[in-house]
C-alpha cells in the first residue's frame, strides 16, 4: 500500500502519512471540514472517500456515487452539503447532516471480504486476482481502465465462503494501468494492476 496523503502541523517542516487504509489509487482533491478538523474528504480516480479520525481509517462515501474520477470537491457550510465534480459523469451532492447522524453507528468493515494484490504485477497478457469471501454474498469483481471505463466483468454472482482466484486475460487491451474492483453489498476494495505487453 503506497501512501498518498500527508499532514503537516509545522508549516511543512515535517510530514506525517495519514493514508491509513486507503487503496493505492490516485487522489485528485483533498478537502478538510472546517467544523470538524479530523474529518477530511477526498476525490480519487475511483470516487469519493472520507475519514472521521484524521486519516487513520477511510471509507467510501456515497452509495450512489459512480466509480469514476472526482476532480473537484466543494463544501457548502450553510446547507451542510458537499458537492463532487466528476470527469464526464456529472456532479453529485451529499447531505452531511445525514453523515453526522450515522457516525455513531458507523463501523469499519473488517472484512468479511478481502481483495488481495494480483500476481504477477506488472503482468504480461494475464494475471491472477485473489480474494476472500468470509461470508456468503453476491460478489462482483470488475476491471476498469484509468478513465473509469469498465473493461471486464470477472465475477458477478452469489459466492460461498472461502479463498478464490480469478484469472484476468488482458489480450486485446492496451498496455497501461488498470484497477480491479471488488464489491459485495456496501464493501468495496480496489487494487491497481499494471499491464505491460
Amino acid at each position: 500500500l503506497l501512501p498518498h496523503i500527508f499532514k503537516t502541523t509545522n508549516y511543512g517542516e515535517s510530514w506525517t502519512d495519514i493514508s491509513g487504509n486507503l487503496v493505492d489509487i490516485p487522489i485528485n482533491d483533498v478537502l478538510p471540514d472546517p467544523q470538524q478538523p479530523d474529518r477530511l474528504f477526498i476525490g480519487t480516480d475511483f470516487g469519493m472517500y472520507y475519514t472521521q479520525d484524521g486519516g487513520t481509517t477511510w471509507q467510501v462515501m456515497g452509495e450512489g456515487h459512480p466509480i469514476c474520477p472526482v476532480f473537484d470537491i466543494e463544501l457548502h457550510d450553510g446547507a451542510s452539503k458537499l458537492v463532487s465534480g466528476t470527469h464526464g459523469r456529472s456532479m453529485y451532492s451529499f447531505d452531511l447532516t445525514q453523515l453526522d447522524a450515522e457516525v455513531a453507528e458507523t463501523r469499519i468493515i473488517e472484512p468479511d471480504y478481502r481483495l488481495h494484490q494480483n500476481y504477477p504485477n506488472p503482468f504480461n497478457n494475464s494475471t491472477t486476482i485473489p480474494f476472500e469471501v468470509r461470508q456468503a454474498g453476491h460478489v462482483k469483481l470488475v476491471v476498469y481502465d484509468v478513465n473509469g471505463r469498465l473493461v471486464a466483468t470477472l465475477v458477478d454472482r452469489q459466492m460461498q465462503r472461502g479463498a478464490h482466484l480469478v484469472e484476468f486475460d488482458a489480450e486485446g487491451l492496451a498496455s497501461g494501468t488498470y484497477f480491479a474492483a471488488l464489491s459485495v453489498g456496501d464493501f468495496r476494495a480496489v487494487k491497481k494492476m499494471v499491464f505491460l505487453k
